[in-house]
């Protein structure tokens, strides 16, 4: 149980940033193995999560995925991405 508790602190943060139809949602569902075909589309930001394993399923760390629409009324939501 140690060994997982110090894996999940290892936390990296990554923002996806673009215009609408960009594909932002659609990478998000692929790094979580997800059907690209079920997306929809947000009109707010979004955050998700994977869960980096290796080949043995051993736990590496988490990558936080944040997802921002364009648009200046969503600038107040950064200070939680970084």
């Amino acid at each position: 149980m140690e060994q997982h508790r110090d894996a999940i602190d290892e936390r990296k943060s990554v923002l996806f940033l673009g215009d609408k139809g960009s594909g932002k949602s659609s990478l998000v569902c692929r790094l979580q193995g997800e059907d690209v075909m079920d997306v929809k589309e947000g009109l707010s930001p979004s955050y998700a999560y994977v869960d980096v394993v290796d080949e043995h399923e051993d736990l590496l760390g988490r990558l936080n995925m944040w997802e921002m629409p364009p648009g200046r009324e969503f600038l107040p939501f950064w200070k939680y991405v970084f």
